[in-house]
């Protein structure tokens, strides 16, 4: 009987051992990192210059004064895909009040990201990863090693991710995967009560 409850607790205490190590590590034996490590809050956004499937060039600097919210995506991402009700809501919404989303696609061919923008009636801005992106995005995406820690403390895919960056030009928030959209409605009426 007592060797029943030592086993019991045994194989109990393994499981929590081993997702507690799961959640401080990406599996490859590093530690994983939260967003803010990659970009504290409250700091200026780094400044990047993309080219939407039209070519035309978008700055981040062009949205200074503006609660700018960045959706990283990919077409080919299911749980992407899912959050663009939500964010074309969002846009609809909060567009008219200095508020906008640029979606930032890790698509491979501007022509996907097109065919997508067309096919959803997208509201927002696309437009494609870059150099200047990866320069000073890259960090956050750690392709191939695609792993961050979630808000909830599990380890997550960092597509979709989105920044929420204050009309000042300072990151308020990070959220990796899939984003509720409650919280991240709350974020934005903030930021815009916030700034009257």
């Amino acid at each position: 009987m007592c060797s029943r409850y030592l086993f019991f607790f045994g194989f109990t205490f393994a499981i929590i051992g081993i997702s507690t190590f799961l959640q401080v590590n990406d599996g490859t034996g590093r530690q994983a990192k939260q967003p803010s490590q990659v970009f504290p809050l409250n700091q200026l956004a780094p400044e990047f210059t993309v080219v939407d499937p039209e070519g035309k060039r978008i700055a981040l600097a062009g949205y200074r004064g503006q609660i700018l919210l960045l959706d990283f995506w990919a077409t080919w991402c299911p749980p992407c895909r899912e959050e663009v009700p939500a964010l074309i809501e969002l846009q609809e919404r909060y567009g008219k009040r200095r508020f906008t989303i640029l979606g930032i696609s890790f698509d491979e061919s501007d022509a996907a990201v097109r065919k997508f923008h067309e096919e959803k009636k997208l509201n927002y801005p696309v437009a494609r990863v870059s150099p200047s992106f990866d320069k000073n995005y890259g960090a956050l995406f750690q392709f191939p090693d695609s792993r961050l820690i979630g808000s909830d403390g599990l380890i997550r895919s960092t597509l979709p991710t989105t920044i929420l960056i204050d009309g000042e030009g300072k990151l308020h928030s990070v959220h990796v995967g899939s984003s509720e959209f409650p919280m991240m409605q709350k974020e934005i009426k903030e930021l815009m009560e916030g700034a009257k």
